[in-house]
Protein backbone atom coordinates (compact mmCIF):
# COMPACT_ATOMS: atom_id res chain seq x y z
CA UNK A 1 0.00 0.00 0.00
CA UNK A 2 2.65 2.38 1.26
CA UNK A 3 4.48 1.71 -2.52
CA UNK A 4 0.95 2.78 -4.25
CA UNK A 5 0.45 5.88 -2.37
CA UNK A 6 4.27 6.75 -3.06
CA UNK A 7 3.64 6.16 -7.16
CA UNK A 8 0.22 8.32 -6.76
CA UNK A 9 1.77 10.92 -5.42
CA UNK A 10 4.77 10.74 -7.85
CA UNK A 11 1.90 10.92 -10.76
CA UNK A 12 0.00 13.85 -9.14
CA UNK A 13 3.32 16.05 -8.92
CA UNK A 14 3.91 15.29 -12.44
CA UNK A 15 0.32 16.21 -13.35
CA UNK A 16 0.67 19.36 -11.50
CA UNK A 17 4.14 20.07 -13.26
CA UNK A 18 2.82 19.28 -16.27
CA UNK A 19 -0.72 21.22 -15.92
CA UNK A 20 1.56 24.41 -14.62
CA UNK A 21 3.92 24.56 -17.13
CA UNK A 22 1.08 24.36 -19.64
CA UNK A 23 -0.80 27.29 -17.98
CA UNK A 24 2.68 29.13 -18.24
CA UNK A 25 2.84 28.76 -21.40
CA UNK A 26 -0.96 29.06 -22.56
CA UNK A 27 -0.12 32.52 -20.26
CA UNK A 28 2.55 33.43 -21.66
CA UNK A 29 0.56 32.99 -25.54
CA UNK A 30 -2.03 34.85 -24.30
CA UNK A 31 0.57 38.38 -22.83
CA UNK A 32 2.01 38.01 -25.83
CA UNK A 33 -1.09 37.72 -28.20
CA UNK A 34 -2.61 41.13 -26.40
CA UNK A 35 0.27 42.71 -26.25
CA UNK A 36 0.42 42.18 -30.02
CA UNK A 37 -3.08 43.40 -30.63
CA UNK A 38 -2.53 46.39 -28.47
CA UNK A 39 0.56 47.28 -30.68
CA UNK A 40 -1.18 46.56 -33.83
CA UNK A 41 -4.37 48.67 -32.67
CA UNK A 42 -2.57 51.15 -31.74
CA UNK A 43 -0.21 51.37 -35.66
CA UNK A 44 -3.38 50.82 -37.63
CA UNK A 45 -5.49 53.92 -35.57
CA UNK A 46 -2.47 55.80 -36.46
CA UNK A 47 -1.97 57.56 -39.75
CA UNK A 48 0.62 55.86 -41.99
CA UNK A 49 2.28 59.11 -42.76
CA UNK A 50 2.49 61.05 -39.81
CA UNK A 51 5.61 61.53 -37.72
CA UNK A 52 4.33 64.51 -35.56
CA UNK A 53 1.67 66.66 -34.41
CA UNK A 54 0.95 69.08 -31.78
CA UNK A 55 3.14 69.28 -29.38
CA UNK A 56 6.34 66.79 -30.32
CA UNK A 57 9.81 68.24 -31.18
CA UNK A 58 9.67 68.13 -34.81
CA UNK A 59 9.12 71.65 -34.20
CA UNK A 60 12.02 73.46 -33.14
CA UNK A 61 12.56 77.27 -32.74
CA UNK A 62 16.22 79.23 -32.58
CA UNK A 63 16.13 82.15 -30.70
CA UNK A 64 18.13 85.01 -32.64
CA UNK A 65 18.53 83.16 -36.02
CA UNK A 66 16.29 83.28 -39.35
CA UNK A 67 15.78 80.45 -41.46
CA UNK A 68 15.28 81.97 -44.93
CA UNK A 69 16.46 79.16 -47.58
CA UNK A 70 16.39 75.44 -46.89
CA UNK A 71 18.17 72.34 -48.98
CA UNK A 72 18.40 68.81 -47.65
CA UNK A 73 21.76 67.44 -48.45
CA UNK A 74 22.64 64.19 -49.71
CA UNK A 75 23.27 62.40 -46.39
CA UNK A 76 19.58 63.11 -45.89
CA UNK A 77 20.34 66.52 -43.21
CA UNK A 78 19.16 69.67 -43.82
CA UNK A 79 20.97 73.09 -44.17
CA UNK A 80 19.24 76.51 -43.19
CA UNK A 81 20.32 79.76 -43.60
CA UNK A 82 20.10 83.45 -43.87
CA UNK A 83 22.87 84.08 -45.41
CA UNK A 84 25.06 85.03 -42.80
CA UNK A 85 24.37 82.10 -41.09
CA UNK A 86 24.68 78.42 -42.10
CA UNK A 87 23.42 75.79 -39.79
CA UNK A 88 22.96 72.27 -40.81
CA UNK A 89 21.00 69.71 -38.66
CA UNK A 90 19.03 66.31 -38.87
CA UNK A 91 15.63 66.18 -39.73
CA UNK A 92 14.48 66.51 -36.29
CA UNK A 93 16.24 70.03 -35.78
CA UNK A 94 19.33 68.24 -33.67
CA UNK A 95 22.61 70.47 -34.67
CA UNK A 96 25.23 69.08 -36.30
CA UNK A 97 27.28 72.21 -36.83
CA UNK A 98 26.65 75.80 -36.94
CA UNK A 99 28.90 78.60 -38.90
CA UNK A 100 28.90 82.29 -39.29
CA UNK A 101 30.41 84.13 -41.86
CA UNK A 102 32.09 87.39 -40.92
CA UNK A 103 32.29 89.71 -43.86
CA UNK A 104 32.26 93.76 -44.42
CA UNK A 105 28.65 93.56 -46.11
CA UNK A 106 24.97 93.00 -45.29
CA UNK A 107 23.87 89.82 -47.29
CA UNK A 108 19.97 88.86 -47.95
CA UNK A 109 20.22 85.15 -49.09
CA UNK A 110 17.84 84.55 -52.96
CA UNK A 111 18.60 80.72 -53.22
CA UNK A 112 21.03 77.43 -51.67
CA UNK A 113 21.73 74.23 -53.25
CA UNK A 114 23.68 71.73 -52.64
CA UNK A 115 26.37 70.60 -55.61
CA UNK A 116 27.40 67.28 -56.50
CA UNK A 117 30.30 66.45 -54.05
CA UNK A 118 27.82 67.89 -50.94
CA UNK A 119 29.14 71.31 -51.10
CA UNK A 120 26.65 74.38 -50.11
CA UNK A 121 26.57 77.20 -52.40
CA UNK A 122 24.45 80.30 -51.49
CA UNK A 123 23.30 82.78 -53.68
CA UNK A 124 23.24 86.29 -51.78
CA UNK A 125 22.30 89.83 -52.77
CA UNK A 126 24.85 92.74 -50.73
CA UNK A 127 23.13 95.90 -49.84
CA UNK A 128 26.42 97.64 -49.96
CA UNK A 129 25.21 99.68 -53.22
CA UNK A 130 28.78 101.71 -53.02
CA UNK A 131 28.62 103.43 -56.76
CA UNK A 132 25.21 102.89 -56.97
CA UNK A 133 25.34 98.94 -57.95
CA UNK A 134 24.50 96.20 -55.83
CA UNK A 135 26.49 93.64 -56.07
CA UNK A 136 25.87 89.93 -56.24
CA UNK A 137 27.84 87.15 -52.92
CA UNK A 138 28.50 83.82 -53.36
CA UNK A 139 28.97 81.60 -50.85
CA UNK A 140 30.62 77.97 -50.88
CA UNK A 141 31.17 76.01 -47.69
CA UNK A 142 32.05 72.27 -47.51
CA UNK A 143 29.92 69.47 -46.29
CA UNK A 144 31.44 69.68 -42.60
CA UNK A 145 30.57 73.57 -42.29
CA UNK A 146 34.29 74.84 -43.65
CA UNK A 147 34.08 78.02 -45.84
CA UNK A 148 35.57 77.34 -49.15
CA UNK A 149 35.06 80.92 -50.61
CA UNK A 150 33.49 83.65 -50.93
CA UNK A 151 33.29 85.94 -54.37
CA UNK A 152 31.25 89.34 -55.58
CA UNK A 153 29.72 89.77 -58.75
CA UNK A 154 29.39 93.10 -60.34
CA UNK A 155 29.44 94.83 -63.39
CA UNK A 156 28.24 98.34 -64.95
CA UNK A 157 24.78 97.93 -63.66
CA UNK A 158 22.73 97.33 -60.46
CA UNK A 159 22.17 93.02 -61.22
CA UNK A 160 20.11 90.74 -59.27
CA UNK A 161 20.50 86.61 -58.56
CA UNK A 162 16.85 85.01 -58.02
CA UNK A 163 17.49 81.55 -58.29
CA UNK A 164 20.51 78.86 -58.15
CA UNK A 165 20.66 75.31 -58.96
CA UNK A 166 23.57 72.79 -59.11
CA UNK A 167 25.11 71.57 -62.27
CA UNK A 168 26.04 68.47 -63.16
CA UNK A 169 29.86 69.08 -62.93
CA UNK A 170 30.57 70.47 -59.36
CA UNK A 171 29.03 74.06 -60.12
CA UNK A 172 26.29 76.01 -59.86
CA UNK A 173 23.87 77.91 -62.83
CA UNK A 174 22.38 80.82 -61.18
CA UNK A 175 19.18 82.89 -62.68
CA UNK A 176 18.64 86.61 -62.77
CA UNK A 177 18.06 89.92 -63.80
CA UNK A 178 18.39 93.73 -63.67
CA UNK A 179 19.06 96.97 -64.77
CA UNK A 180 21.78 95.41 -67.18
CA UNK A 181 20.69 92.08 -67.79
CA UNK A 182 16.47 90.52 -69.04
CA UNK A 183 16.96 86.91 -69.01
CA UNK A 184 20.55 86.42 -67.06
CA UNK A 185 21.63 82.58 -67.08
CA UNK A 186 25.47 82.69 -65.63
CA UNK A 187 27.31 79.32 -65.47
CA UNK A 188 30.06 79.04 -62.52
CA UNK A 189 32.65 76.48 -62.10
CA UNK A 190 33.47 74.67 -58.73
CA UNK A 191 36.20 77.65 -57.82
CA UNK A 192 33.45 80.08 -58.68
CA UNK A 193 34.83 81.44 -61.93
CA UNK A 194 32.17 81.89 -64.49
CA UNK A 195 32.44 79.94 -67.61
CA UNK A 196 29.63 81.67 -69.33
CA UNK A 197 26.68 84.15 -69.29
CA UNK A 198 23.60 84.38 -71.51
CA UNK A 199 21.04 87.03 -71.52
CA UNK A 200 18.13 86.80 -73.76
CA UNK A 201 15.33 89.29 -74.47
CA UNK A 202 11.94 88.88 -76.07
CA UNK A 203 11.17 92.07 -79.00
CA UNK A 204 13.13 94.71 -76.90
CA UNK A 205 10.90 93.72 -73.69
CA UNK A 206 11.39 93.83 -70.23
CA UNK A 207 11.94 91.02 -67.32
CA UNK A 208 14.14 88.76 -65.41
CA UNK A 209 14.95 84.49 -64.98
CA UNK A 210 13.83 83.69 -62.09
CA UNK A 211 13.91 79.76 -61.25
CA UNK A 212 15.48 77.13 -62.97
CA UNK A 213 15.33 73.38 -63.05
CA UNK A 214 18.72 71.72 -64.16
CA UNK A 215 17.99 68.18 -65.95
CA UNK A 216 20.55 64.94 -65.75
CA UNK A 217 21.85 65.72 -69.18
CA UNK A 218 22.63 69.27 -68.43
CA UNK A 219 19.51 71.01 -70.57
CA UNK A 220 17.75 73.31 -68.15
CA UNK A 221 13.87 74.74 -67.83
CA UNK A 222 13.98 78.18 -67.20
CA UNK A 223 11.02 80.70 -65.97
CA UNK A 224 10.53 84.33 -65.21
CA UNK A 225 8.52 87.32 -66.03
CA UNK A 226 7.97 89.52 -68.82
CA UNK A 227 6.70 93.11 -69.70
CA UNK A 228 6.01 94.20 -72.86
CA UNK A 229 4.29 97.48 -72.78
CA UNK A 230 2.58 97.24 -70.14
CA UNK A 231 1.30 93.46 -70.51
CA UNK A 232 2.33 90.82 -68.20
CA UNK A 233 3.75 87.34 -69.15
CA UNK A 234 5.20 84.34 -67.43
CA UNK A 235 7.96 83.22 -69.17
CA UNK A 236 8.77 79.90 -70.19
CA UNK A 237 12.03 78.12 -71.62
CA UNK A 238 14.18 75.07 -72.11
CA UNK A 239 18.04 75.28 -73.43
CA UNK A 240 20.56 73.08 -73.72
CA UNK A 241 23.83 72.10 -71.46
CA UNK A 242 25.20 75.45 -73.26
CA UNK A 243 22.25 77.63 -72.40
CA UNK A 244 21.28 77.67 -75.97
CA UNK A 245 17.46 78.04 -76.42
CA UNK A 246 15.70 75.19 -77.46
CA UNK A 247 11.84 76.46 -77.15
CA UNK A 248 10.37 79.31 -75.42
CA UNK A 249 6.89 79.71 -74.44
CA UNK A 250 5.34 83.03 -72.75
CA UNK A 251 1.76 82.80 -71.31
CA UNK A 252 -0.76 86.20 -70.60
CA UNK A 253 -1.50 87.72 -67.18
CA UNK A 254 -3.66 90.44 -66.47
CA UNK A 255 -1.67 90.76 -63.36
CA UNK A 256 1.71 91.48 -62.24
CA UNK A 257 3.23 88.18 -61.17
CA UNK A 258 6.68 87.68 -59.06
CA UNK A 259 7.64 83.53 -59.62
CA UNK A 260 8.83 82.38 -56.31
CA UNK A 261 9.04 78.79 -57.16
CA UNK A 262 9.78 75.88 -59.69
CA UNK A 263 9.18 72.39 -59.28
CA UNK A 264 9.05 69.13 -61.80
CA UNK A 265 6.26 67.52 -60.53
CA UNK A 266 6.54 63.80 -59.73
CA UNK A 267 4.14 62.90 -62.82
CA UNK A 268 6.92 64.54 -64.98
CA UNK A 269 5.33 68.28 -65.63
CA UNK A 270 6.24 71.49 -64.51
CA UNK A 271 5.06 73.80 -61.96
CA UNK A 272 5.27 77.68 -61.57
CA UNK A 273 4.31 79.43 -58.30
CA UNK A 274 3.92 82.81 -57.37
CA UNK A 275 1.80 85.97 -56.08
CA UNK A 276 -0.17 88.10 -57.49
CA UNK A 277 0.96 92.08 -56.78
CA UNK A 278 -1.89 93.62 -56.60
CA UNK A 279 -5.56 91.36 -57.28
CA UNK A 280 -9.03 91.51 -56.78
CA UNK A 281 -9.77 94.42 -54.33
CA UNK A 282 -6.22 95.39 -54.08
CA UNK A 283 -5.08 92.02 -52.86
CA UNK A 284 -1.70 90.16 -53.44
CA UNK A 285 -3.33 86.11 -53.76
CA UNK A 286 -0.82 83.16 -54.85
CA UNK A 287 -1.13 81.62 -58.30
CA UNK A 288 0.19 78.22 -60.58
CA UNK A 289 0.53 77.14 -63.22
CA UNK A 290 1.37 73.46 -64.49
CA UNK A 291 2.58 72.45 -68.01
CA UNK A 292 4.04 69.46 -69.14
CA UNK A 293 7.77 68.99 -70.45
CA UNK A 294 7.10 70.85 -74.10
CA UNK A 295 5.59 73.73 -72.02
CA UNK A 296 2.01 73.11 -73.09
CA UNK A 297 -0.16 74.85 -70.64
CA UNK A 298 -2.19 72.17 -68.53
CA UNK A 299 -3.74 74.42 -66.17
CA UNK A 300 -3.63 77.76 -64.61
CA UNK A 301 -5.16 78.42 -61.27
CA UNK A 302 -5.37 81.47 -58.46
CA UNK A 303 -5.63 80.62 -54.75
CA UNK A 304 -6.59 83.23 -52.12
CA UNK A 305 -9.44 84.86 -50.41
CA UNK A 306 -10.49 88.68 -50.54
CA UNK A 307 -7.31 89.54 -48.59
CA UNK A 308 -3.75 89.27 -48.72
CA UNK A 309 -1.78 85.77 -49.25
CA UNK A 310 1.37 85.16 -50.72
CA UNK A 311 3.53 82.08 -51.77
CA UNK A 312 7.27 81.73 -51.06
CA UNK A 313 8.32 78.00 -51.79
CA UNK A 314 6.49 74.35 -52.67
CA UNK A 315 8.12 71.04 -53.20
CA UNK A 316 6.49 68.09 -55.09
CA UNK A 317 4.19 65.37 -53.61
CA UNK A 318 3.54 61.46 -55.04
CA UNK A 319 0.42 62.07 -56.97
CA UNK A 320 1.87 64.79 -58.90
CA UNK A 321 1.17 68.11 -56.95
CA UNK A 322 2.92 69.98 -54.30
CA UNK A 323 2.81 71.21 -50.69
CA UNK A 324 3.28 75.07 -51.37
CA UNK A 325 3.90 77.45 -48.12
CA UNK A 326 3.87 81.54 -47.91
CA UNK A 327 1.65 83.66 -45.22
CA UNK A 328 -1.34 85.20 -44.71
CA UNK A 329 -2.94 88.02 -43.29
CA UNK A 330 -6.05 87.31 -41.08
CA UNK A 331 -7.27 89.39 -38.91
CA UNK A 332 -5.91 92.42 -36.68
CA UNK A 333 -5.52 90.19 -33.80
CA UNK A 334 -3.88 87.54 -35.53
CA UNK A 335 -2.06 89.56 -38.11
CA UNK A 336 0.22 87.25 -40.32
CA UNK A 337 0.19 83.65 -40.07
CA UNK A 338 2.25 81.33 -41.83
CA UNK A 339 0.31 79.63 -45.32
CA UNK A 340 0.26 75.70 -46.08
CA UNK A 341 -1.79 73.87 -48.24
CA UNK A 342 -1.59 70.98 -50.84
CA UNK A 343 -2.88 70.71 -54.36
CA UNK A 344 -3.26 67.59 -56.15
CA UNK A 345 -1.72 66.75 -59.93
CA UNK A 346 -5.33 68.90 -61.41
CA UNK A 347 -4.79 71.62 -59.25
CA UNK A 348 -7.62 71.01 -56.75
CA UNK A 349 -7.27 71.60 -52.60
CA UNK A 350 -6.10 68.86 -50.71
CA UNK A 351 -5.71 70.57 -47.93
CA UNK A 352 -5.60 74.34 -46.25
CA UNK A 353 -4.56 75.56 -43.09
CA UNK A 354 -2.35 78.55 -41.39
CA UNK A 355 -0.45 78.49 -37.98
CA UNK A 356 0.44 80.66 -35.95
CA UNK A 357 -1.79 83.10 -33.11
CA UNK A 358 -1.94 84.79 -30.04
CA UNK A 359 -1.28 81.72 -28.36
CA UNK A 360 1.54 80.87 -30.73
CA UNK A 361 3.45 84.05 -31.58
CA UNK A 362 1.15 86.79 -30.11
CA UNK A 363 0.17 89.80 -32.51
CA UNK A 364 2.30 89.80 -35.35
CA UNK A 365 4.41 87.60 -38.25
CA UNK A 366 4.63 84.11 -38.95
CA UNK A 367 5.73 82.69 -42.25
CA UNK A 368 6.88 79.57 -43.93
CA UNK A 369 9.87 80.66 -46.10
CA UNK A 370 11.16 76.79 -47.50
CA UNK A 371 10.50 73.50 -48.17
CA UNK A 372 12.04 70.67 -48.95
CA UNK A 373 11.22 66.85 -49.50
CA UNK A 374 12.97 64.70 -47.16
CA UNK A 375 11.72 60.95 -46.98
CA UNK A 376 8.70 59.73 -49.66
CA UNK A 377 5.74 61.04 -47.19
CA UNK A 378 7.81 63.86 -45.01
CA UNK A 379 8.90 67.36 -45.71
CA UNK A 380 11.36 70.28 -43.89
CA UNK A 381 9.90 73.75 -43.32
CA UNK A 382 11.96 76.52 -41.84
CA UNK A 383 10.61 79.92 -41.27
CA UNK A 384 10.06 82.69 -39.00
CA UNK A 385 7.60 82.92 -35.91
CA UNK A 386 8.73 84.18 -32.57
CA UNK A 387 11.82 82.89 -33.24
CA UNK A 388 12.96 81.10 -36.28
CA UNK A 389 11.87 77.63 -36.65
CA UNK A 390 12.56 74.44 -38.89
CA UNK A 391 9.79 71.99 -38.70
CA UNK A 392 9.29 68.48 -39.82
CA UNK A 393 5.81 67.60 -41.77
CA UNK A 394 4.11 64.66 -43.25
CA UNK A 395 1.92 65.00 -46.38
CA UNK A 396 -1.04 65.55 -44.87
CA UNK A 397 0.44 69.04 -43.22
CA UNK A 398 0.52 67.43 -39.53
CA UNK A 399 3.57 68.42 -37.30
CA UNK A 400 3.06 72.10 -36.86
CA UNK A 401 1.78 74.22 -33.95
CA UNK A 402 -1.35 75.58 -33.06
CA UNK A 403 -3.10 75.15 -36.49
CA UNK A 404 -5.80 77.44 -37.69
CA UNK A 405 -8.68 76.87 -40.58
CA UNK A 406 -8.79 78.48 -43.72
CA UNK A 407 -10.72 79.19 -46.52
CA UNK A 408 -9.04 79.31 -50.20
CA UNK A 409 -10.74 79.89 -53.49
CA UNK A 410 -9.84 78.54 -56.21
CA UNK A 411 -10.74 80.05 -59.79
CA UNK A 412 -8.99 79.39 -63.11
CA UNK A 413 -6.95 82.04 -64.56
CA UNK A 414 -7.38 83.02 -68.25
CA UNK A 415 -4.62 83.27 -70.60
CA UNK A 416 -3.27 82.69 -74.09
CA UNK A 417 0.17 80.15 -74.54
CA UNK A 418 2.06 81.74 -77.16
CA UNK A 419 5.38 80.34 -78.98
CA UNK A 420 8.05 82.77 -77.77
CA UNK A 421 11.80 83.29 -79.53
CA UNK A 422 13.78 84.55 -77.10
CA UNK A 423 16.95 86.26 -78.67
CA UNK A 424 20.34 86.70 -76.97
CA UNK A 425 21.62 90.10 -75.69
CA UNK A 426 24.63 91.35 -76.00
CA UNK A 427 25.92 92.37 -72.46
CA UNK A 428 29.26 92.66 -70.81
CA UNK A 429 30.67 90.10 -68.35
CA UNK A 430 30.18 90.08 -64.85
CA UNK A 431 33.60 90.95 -62.80
CA UNK A 432 34.23 88.19 -60.26
CA UNK A 433 36.43 89.34 -57.04
CA UNK A 434 37.61 87.64 -54.23
CA UNK A 435 35.77 89.19 -51.03
CA UNK A 436 37.27 88.71 -47.52
CA UNK A 437 35.84 86.78 -45.19
CA UNK A 438 36.56 84.07 -42.81
CA UNK A 439 33.85 81.64 -40.94
CA UNK A 440 33.68 80.66 -37.23
CA UNK A 441 31.25 78.69 -35.17
CA UNK A 442 27.82 80.10 -33.77
CA UNK A 443 26.49 79.28 -30.52
CA UNK A 444 23.01 78.25 -30.74
CA UNK A 445 21.01 77.70 -27.76
CA UNK A 446 18.47 75.48 -26.64
CA UNK A 447 15.83 75.21 -29.19
CA UNK A 448 11.98 75.82 -28.27
CA UNK A 449 9.36 72.93 -28.72
CA UNK A 450 5.94 73.71 -29.44
CA UNK A 451 5.00 73.36 -25.53
CA UNK A 452 7.16 75.97 -24.37
CA UNK A 453 8.17 78.02 -27.93
CA UNK A 454 6.70 81.49 -26.67
CA UNK A 455 8.02 81.56 -22.94
CA UNK A 456 7.19 84.64 -22.12
CA UNK A 457 4.02 85.28 -23.77
CA UNK A 458 2.20 87.62 -26.12
CA UNK A 459 3.01 90.74 -27.57
CA UNK A 460 6.74 90.37 -27.77
CA UNK A 461 8.06 91.75 -25.01
CA UNK A 462 11.46 91.71 -23.25
CA UNK A 463 12.42 87.64 -23.08
CA UNK A 464 13.64 88.35 -19.61
CA UNK A 465 10.21 89.37 -18.57
CA UNK A 466 11.47 91.80 -16.02
CA UNK A 467 12.26 95.16 -17.47
CA UNK A 468 10.25 97.89 -17.79
CA UNK A 469 10.74 98.84 -21.63
CA UNK A 470 8.15 100.87 -23.79
CA UNK A 471 7.94 100.84 -27.25
CA UNK A 472 4.76 102.31 -30.00
CA UNK A 473 5.05 102.88 -33.09
CA UNK A 474 2.15 105.71 -34.26
CA UNK A 475 -0.16 106.07 -36.35
CA UNK A 476 -0.51 102.64 -37.41
CA UNK A 477 -1.82 102.68 -40.14
CA UNK A 478 -0.15 105.86 -42.21
CA UNK A 479 1.20 107.24 -45.14
CA UNK A 480 4.84 106.28 -44.31
CA UNK A 481 5.50 108.91 -41.79
CA UNK A 482 5.93 107.49 -38.56
CA UNK A 483 6.60 108.32 -34.33
CA UNK A 484 8.41 105.60 -32.04
CA UNK A 485 8.54 106.66 -28.35
CA UNK A 486 10.53 104.11 -26.73
CA UNK A 487 11.94 103.41 -23.10
CA UNK A 488 15.18 100.88 -22.81
CA UNK A 489 16.72 99.98 -19.83
CA UNK A 490 19.94 99.98 -20.87
CA UNK A 491 22.80 102.30 -20.97
CA UNK A 492 23.63 101.44 -25.06
CA UNK A 493 21.23 102.57 -27.62
CA UNK A 494 18.88 100.20 -29.33
CA UNK A 495 18.20 99.43 -33.26
CA UNK A 496 14.77 99.44 -35.21
CA UNK A 497 15.16 97.40 -37.49
CA UNK A 498 12.42 96.96 -40.54
CA UNK A 499 11.76 94.10 -42.77
CA UNK A 500 8.90 93.28 -45.72
CA UNK A 501 6.63 90.57 -45.86
CA UNK A 502 9.51 88.47 -47.64
CA UNK A 503 11.61 88.27 -45.00
CA UNK A 504 14.21 91.20 -45.96
CA UNK A 505 15.59 93.40 -44.18
CA UNK A 506 15.04 97.11 -45.88
CA UNK A 507 17.00 98.77 -43.15
CA UNK A 508 18.31 99.94 -39.59
CA UNK A 509 17.48 102.71 -37.51
CA UNK A 510 19.19 103.76 -33.96
CA UNK A 511 17.35 104.43 -31.13
CA UNK A 512 19.77 106.68 -29.10
CA UNK A 513 19.87 106.06 -25.66
CA UNK A 514 19.49 109.78 -25.06
CA UNK A 515 16.74 110.28 -26.79
CA UNK A 516 13.21 108.92 -25.84
CA UNK A 517 11.60 109.01 -29.80
CA UNK A 518 12.44 109.10 -33.30
CA UNK A 519 10.73 109.90 -36.74
CA UNK A 520 10.97 107.58 -39.53
CA UNK A 521 9.75 108.35 -43.44
CA UNK A 522 8.87 105.46 -45.24
CA UNK A 523 6.69 106.99 -47.74
CA UNK A 524 8.83 105.62 -50.33
CA UNK A 525 7.65 102.39 -49.79
CA UNK A 526 4.59 100.95 -51.41
CA UNK A 527 1.45 100.11 -49.52
CA UNK A 528 1.56 97.12 -47.49
CA UNK A 529 2.22 95.30 -44.03
CA UNK A 530 5.48 95.63 -42.87
CA UNK A 531 7.47 93.86 -39.73
CA UNK A 532 9.40 95.99 -37.51
CA UNK A 533 11.96 95.07 -34.32
CA UNK A 534 13.75 96.87 -31.51
CA UNK A 535 16.76 95.06 -30.26
CA UNK A 536 19.03 96.31 -27.42
CA UNK A 537 21.47 94.41 -24.97
CA UNK A 538 21.35 91.78 -27.10
CA UNK A 539 17.46 91.22 -26.76
CA UNK A 540 14.49 91.72 -28.67
CA UNK A 541 12.35 94.08 -26.73
CA UNK A 542 9.52 94.44 -29.40
CA UNK A 543 8.37 92.95 -32.83
CA UNK A 544 5.57 94.03 -34.66
CA UNK A 545 3.43 94.70 -38.42
CA UNK A 546 3.14 98.05 -39.83
CA UNK A 547 0.75 99.11 -42.16
CA UNK A 548 1.38 101.32 -44.92
CA UNK A 549 -1.72 102.64 -46.53
CA UNK A 550 -1.52 105.62 -49.29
Amino acid sequence: MRRIRLLFLVKTRQSVRVRTTRAIMIGTFCLALIAGLVIFIFQFSRSPNTIASGNDITFRSYQGLNFQKLVRTQDGNIVVSDGKNFIKSDSAGNIIWSRGITQTTNLIISGMCETTNGDIVAACQSTDTSGGVAQIALIRMSSDGALEWFKFLHKQGSDFIYGISADNDNGVILTGGGCSTNHLILKADAQGSLLWMKDYSLNGSTGSANKIIVNSDGSMFVSGRLNEISSNYISLFMTDAGGNILWGKKFSDSQQPVIKSFIRTSDNCLMIAGTYIGGASASNNPFILKTDLNGNLLWFKRYGTNGIESINDMSPTSDGGAIVTGNIYLNQDENVNALLFRVDAGGTLVWQKSTGNNEFNGAGYDDAYDICHITEHTYAISGMAYWAYLCTIDENGNGFCHESPVSLTVSNVTTQTINAVYSPVLSNMFDVTDGIASSTNIFIGTPHTCASFNPTGINYQSESGSDNSEVSLFPNPSDGNFNVNYFLPYEGSGWLELYDLGGRKLSAIELPIYNRSVSLHYSDLPSGIYLYQVIAGGKIFKREKFVISK
